[in-house]
């Protein structure tokens, strides 16, 4: 399930990709490709960061309530 678009800075707008694809399809500033192609990699990076932080926010609270059923259990 994807954030809300308001909720993802990184999500191009429709403007933006027309903008890009008339770009590409006429050749020229191939210096702007390849910034929106380092801004795209700087948002993956920033997801997959976001993704790690969870995955171990997730294994804490695992970890919190196997350790508060375990004492409930004794």
């Amino acid at each position: 399930m994807l954030p809300p678009r308001e909720l993802n800075p990184f999500e191009p707008t429709s403007a933006e990709n027309s903008d890009y694809r008339r770009l590409a399809a006429k050749g020229e500033n191939a210096v702007d490709m390849q910034e929106r192609v380092n801004e795209l990699e700087a948002s993956n990076l920033y997801l997959q960061s976001l993704v790690v932080e969870l995955l171990d926010k997730n294994e804490q609270l695992r970890r919190k309530v196997a350790a508060e059923k375990q004492t409930l259990d004794q």
